[in-house]
């Protein structure tokens, strides 16, 4: 099984530790909310376990291509099925994570987070 490059210790404790876990879980998001920020709040939550006790996240994780191709194909099909006049994957492309070409494609920095707790 392929380890995740640069793979936050939280996700680690939550039994993510390869690429195909991390689409399972991914795809499981998609399979159990019914409206697209729902998912986006769960996906946020899985990077940030401790969400509830976070006020503001300054900037976004930064994910590589390969991971933010597929969770953007997740929110597209979805908002087909469930959001048909939507842009479709918009939600993702405006408030989802960045895109990074310097990570592995299915790696993960939190570099860029300025994390607020309440």
């Amino acid at each position: 099984m392929e380890k995740i490059y640069k793979y936050p210790q939280s996700m680690v404790q939550q039994g993510i530790t390869t690429k195909q876990e991390l689409q399972q879980r991914l795809q499981d998001i998609f399979e159990q909310v019914e409206h697209q920020e729902s998912a986006l709040i769960e996906i946020y939550k899985l990077f940030f376990p401790n969400w509830e006790d976070i006020k503001q996240v300054g900037g976004f994780p930064d994910i590589g291509r390969e991971m933010w191709k597929f969770i953007c194909a997740q929110f597209i099909e979805f908002d087909s099925q469930h959001h048909p006049n939507v842009f479709k994957g918009g939600l993702w492309i405006s408030h989802g994570f960045f895109s990074s070409e310097e990570l592995a494609p299915w790696g993960v920095s939190m570099e860029n987070c300025n994390i607020i707790y309440a």
